[in-house]
């Protein structure tokens, strides 16, 4: 299913942040991390979305999962390293190949935004 999964995730709008933040809530939910609930997530993640402070690839449609990068300026060069801050499936959808193919997705990105760095 790495294929098809692939072939089912795009790069998130500012109108897709309610979205995201349901996922994100319940990751925290799942790992009991703290979460300031879903309306909260979703207006700072359209904010950051609306300022391309962040990318973040969604995967299935309702979304079944998440991948959140940062991309920041080198210490090294000249060129960004990404940061993978979040990758999320929702628990029935895992072992199917989308959070591979998230990660996957997530690091042609950060080339393609011309990083020489990827960290998780």
């Amino acid at each position: 299913m790495g294929d098809e999964a692939r072939s089912k995730i795009r790069r998130a709008e500012t109108g897709d942040a309610a979205a995201v933040a349901r996922l994100m809530h319940a990751f925290n939910t799942e790992y009991e991390d703290y979460t300031p609930g879903v309306p909260a997530l979703a207006e700072r993640i359209g904010e950051l979305l609306a300022d391309e402070e962040i990318t973040v690839l969604i995967a299935g449609d309702p979304p079944l999962g998440f991948a959140l990068t940062r991309l920041r300026p080198s210490l090294w060069s000249k060129a960004g390293d990404v940061y993978l801050e979040e990758l999320y499936v929702v628990p029935d959808h895992r072992g199917k190949g989308i959070g591979g193919a998230l990660l996957d997705t997530a690091i042609e990105a950060a080339r393609a935004a011309g990083a020489n760095h990827f960290e998780l």
